[in-house]
């Protein structure tokens, strides 16, 4: 067995899922008291031993109560598996997007996406009335972040003004050939993310960016 997908486990907690994995050979469903059951009649440690390790594996969400799975099998299913690695590589991505990319029904690809949650291998945060996804490793800033970058026009934007210190409104507004208003638009989500900064010369208003390292980063990311 894989137990890479795990993380760091002690050989109790090893032995614990191998339990349980043999009860679903036998059909049998588990609970924590079944599972307890089990184990004390089958393993050498004590009583206490085994409660103190089963309560770790529901803890670590390896386990997770009602669910007749261990997080070894999560991505035994094809769609969820798939869904999985379209998160991984597109952070930030939302449900209508990855039911477009994997063709798998609304409701299908909601069950999975629940699972993948409850089993702590994806994150979801609210942006703008709806949800967007990524690695449960990327901050709830960042998912935000590549969430925006996600739209094209917020992408363009912001790495016109990292390619072209202090450009202006208006030659920002040529450049990318977008009408003011739109641009407004679109710098304002930029600057509530902080990705950028506004200042005055004179009559322009000046762009820069904030924390350059750290957003060429993200745009290089988000190009993947």
């Amino acid at each position: 067995m894989d137990y890479q997908l795990l993380g760091d486990i002690s050989q109790v907690e090893k032995n614990i899922i191998e339990i349980i994995l043999k009860l679903k050979e036998d059909r049998k469903q588990f609970t924590f008291n079944r599972i307890l059951k089990a184990c004390k009649s089958r393993l050498s440690y004590s009583e206490d031993e085994i409660f103190f390790n089963l309560q770790k594996l529901y803890e670590k969400n390896i386990l997770v109560e009602y669910r007749q799975l261990v997080k070894t099998e999560i991505l035994e299913n094809h769609n969820r598996k798939l869904i999985y690695h379209i998160i991984n590589e597109n952070p930030g991505i939302h449900l209508s997007e990855l039911v477009q990319q994997t063709d798998i029904p609304l409701q299908t690809c909601s069950w999975h996406l629940t699972i993948l949650q409850e089993f702590n291998m994806i994150k979801a945060i609210r942006v703008k009335n709806r949800y967007c996804f990524a690695n449960v490793d990327i901050s709830n800033d960042d998912l935000e972040i590549f969430h925006l970058l996600r739209n094209d026009l917020n992408k363009s934007v912001l790495k016109e003004i990292s390619q072209n210190s202090q450009i202006t409104f208006s030659n920002l507004s040529k450049k990318l050939d977008i009408a003011p208003s739109t641009l407004h638009y679109h710098i304002n989500e930029l600057k509530n993310a902080r990705l950028i900064s506004t200042s005055k010369e004179g009559t322009s208003q000046i762009f820069k960016i904030c924390y350059e390292g750290s957003v060429q980063k993200l745009l290089i990311n988000s190009q993947r």
